[in-house]
């Protein structure tokens, strides 16, 4: 699918992989068991802890994984977290 062979190459915006699996922001949360304001945080460029992403992360490739995607690591989301060294 030429949207992942672009996924690959570049850091991808979080709202982005987001809704390619449909997801809201009130699901993604409810998946990843952190709050929805996390996930808005996470996608408006703020700061999120190194535990928080990893949950998003997880969250997200189980929705991949239902829409036969490839998992996503860690190092290509576009996401500000403590303790990255960024």
């Amino acid at each position: 699918m030429l949207l992942e062979a672009v996924l690959v190459t570049q850091k991808i915006k979080l709202n982005r992989v987001r809704t390619q699996v449909g997801l809201t922001q009130q699901k993604l949360a409810d998946v990843a068991h952190v709050s929805k304001r996390v996930i808005a945080r996470a996608e408006g460029g703020r700061y999120i802890s190194q535990l928080t992403a990893w949950a998003i992360l997880n969250a997200l490739n189980m929705e991949r994984e239902k829409h036969k995607l490839l998992p996503l690591d860690y190092e290509q989301l576009d996401w500000k977290v403590k303790g990255d060294g960024i």
